[in-house]
């Protein structure tokens, strides 16, 4: 019973989380139209809602929580009651530095970013621009995904599902919610829109990291001050999570060569 309870919950948290997705996407459409701020704003979002897709909605799991579970078992080969949190402190510390290392470089050479993700992209012109701009901003959801995935990791294997699960329901809410003041506000098809938009997607990420940290609030393996980090296992982890990781962002990888294909024509990317 407690495990349907926990399936019940996770699943219409999911499926409420595609109905705000997809009024979500229309809301945004309504506001910038399919014109060259929208195929910019597009382009910029394609690795932040990659890195979502990937992390923050639980992929990373697959391979995290076994770990966790195997650290805080009698073999675990480390200080008493020092496995679980080296392990969780390390995996925090790679990724979250690895995903912010990532996130600086890509907004120092966001133009060639943008380039290999939108080929099409008249360079200079008003969609590249956008595209740059945005994403610039729009990258610094990166590293809160990592810090997301970790909490979330850690609350989902103390079987804490319900604020893990209402994470991706909050993150569409904090963007609608934005797009909702610039359509009363008028500000159609505009790059003040767009930037708007690009911020909301990073204060959707803290809202996110917000829940997923409330969550794993009080779990043994989130108690990681003074711990001793545990490299190897943390990178044991990274590496086993590189398959799940890969086929849960499939369909997200087919829209990014999709939209690389078509950029060359206005209006496509988006």
């Amino acid at each position: 019973m407690s495990l349907l309870a926990r399936t019940s919950i996770v699943s219409a948290a999911t499926l409420a989380s595609r109905i705000l997705g997809f009024a979500r996407d229309a809301a945004t459409a309504a506001v910038l139209g399919v014109g060259p701020v929208a195929d910019g704003l597009v382009a910029a979002l394609a690795l932040p809602l990659l890195a979502r897709r990937l992390l923050a909605e639980g992929a990373f799991n697959l391979a995290f929580i076994p770990a966790l579970a195997r650290q805080e078992g009698p073999n675990s080969g480390g200080r008493e009651g020092d496995g679980p949190q080296g392990l969780a402190k390390a995996a925090l510390l790679l990724l979250f530095g690895a995903l912010l290392v990532a996130a600086l470089l890509g907004a120092l050479f966001m133009r060639q970013v943008i380039s290999f993700l939108a080929p099409g992209f008249e360079a200079g012109g008003a969609r590249a621009d956008v595209a740059v701009t945005c994403g610039r901003v729009a990258l610094l959801y990166l590293p809160l995904s990592g810090l997301a995935a970790i909490y979330g990791g850690i609350a989902n294997g103390a079987h804490r599902v319900l604020l893990p699960a209402l994470a991706p329901m909050a993150a569409n809410v904090t963007v609608l919610s934005v797009v909702a003041v610039l359509l009363m506000k008028g500000l159609m098809e505009s790059d003040t829109a767009a930037f708007a938009i690009a911020a909301a997607t990073v204060a959707a990420g803290v809202a996110q990291l917000a829940l997923m940290w409330i969550a794993a609030r009080g779990c043994a393996p989130a108690r990681m001050a003074g711990t001793r980090p545990r490299w190897r296992e943390g990178l044991d982890v990274l590496r086993a999570a590189s398959p799940a990781l890969l086929f849960a962002g499939m369909s997200q990888f087919r829209l990014l060569i999709i939209a690389a294909l078509v950029s060359s024509a206005p209006g496509a990317v988006a």
